[in-house]
């Protein structure tokens, strides 16, 4: 609770608070609103799907830009673990954003032909993962720093979506 709030609680750091409640904690009037967050153990449950385990084993990993519904590049970390890419804000990251298991995806590296939408890029660092037809196609497009990356993750992810190997 601070004092120019009307003593309302508000979140502030633990250094603050121990002060505030140093100052103000032998109050009986306020004291139920000094709750700091460790009091109460809250585990957040990480669904298995969403955790990015034993990284070491992954097939690929690394950072990639991937273009948004709204057109954007979105730069995030992914795994390719088990034919599944996982997709994280930052490699330290435990805990994966989004999932996507790319076995029976089509994988189709870009060309001259259909860069015009991206003219900025080189054609060799993009591609695009796709799957089904018609209005219930669902596509992804990904592009690489360098061409080096590109090329390797277009072949990892070309034996992930083959579900002969």
């Amino acid at each position: 609770p601070l004092k120019y709030h009307n003593f309302k609680a508000v979140r502030v750091c633990d250094d603050c608070y121990t002060k505030l409640y140093e100052a103000y904690g032998h109050n009986e009037h306020l004291k139920p609103r000094f709750k700091k967050k460790g009091d109460k153990i809250v585990s957040k449950r990480i669904p298995d799907r969403l955790k990015v385990a034993a990284i070491d084993d992954s097939q690929m990993c690394g950072y990639l830009s991937k273009r948004t519904k709204n057109g954007k590049w979105k730069r995030n970390y992914f795994y390719l673990k088990d034919r599944v890419l996982y997709t994280c804000k930052a490699s330290e990251d435990i805990k994966a954003i989004e999932t996507m298991s790319v076995l029976g995806w089509t994988l189709e590296p870009y060309s001259e032909k259909n860069m015009e939408l991206y003219e900025e890029l080189n054609p060799g660092l993009v591609w695009e993962l796709h799957h089904g037809s018609g209005s219930s196609r669902e596509r992804h497009v990904f592009s690489a720093e360098n061409d080096n990356l590109a090329e390797k993750w277009i072949s990892a992810l070309r034996e992930a979506t083959n579900p002969d190997i």
